[in-house]
């Protein structure tokens, strides 16, 4: 018996979702489901999340002592439940038998698995660059450039 080894990558946004644990993904006329995360490779960290703005800080580079957020000043930033234990990720495995997971991409059997994701934009208003705003109607529509 051979045992061959395929590697597989996607962008960041993509592979949280698509090599999530028991998630399938799709790839080279295969539907395979990922059953491992490899813990050798992954990190856990301490962040503590704003619940009112999208700042948040890595505990590790950063002291824990600030008793409301440095960015909007919430007093909720000190609450226990905004510290929250995040897995860096790094490497997903999945043990398949290739015979048993071939598909014929002639017809859409996929079966997507949605996955709640927020992006958190956080910067230091000091970085915003330029910035334009489009008025149209009561509603306003912009832009800004953000040097880091």
């Amino acid at each position: 018996m051979t045992l061959a080894t395929q590697k597989y990558e996607r962008p960041a946004h993509s592979a949280l979702s698509e090599f999530a644990p028991e998630n399938r993904f799709y790839a080279n006329q295969r539907r395979v489901e990922v059953d491992q995360i490899n813990m050798n490779l992954a990190q856990t960290e301490e962040w503590r999340f704003c619940p009112s703005c999208h700042h948040m800080q890595n505990l590790a580079k950063a002291p824990d002592v600030h008793a409301t957020c440095p960015r909007c000043g919430d007093g909720m930033w000190a609450d226990a439940g905004q510290r929250q234990t995040l897995l860096r990720f790094r490497q997903a495995i999945a043990n398949s038998n290739d015979t048993e997971v071939r598909i014929d991409d002639s017809s859409e059997d996929r079966e997507p698995k949605y996955y709640v994701r927020q992006l958190m934009a956080d910067f230091d208003p000091s970085n915003i660059r330029e910035a334009w705003q489009l008025p149209l109607g009561g509603a306003a529509f912009g832009f800004e450039f953000i040097r880091a």
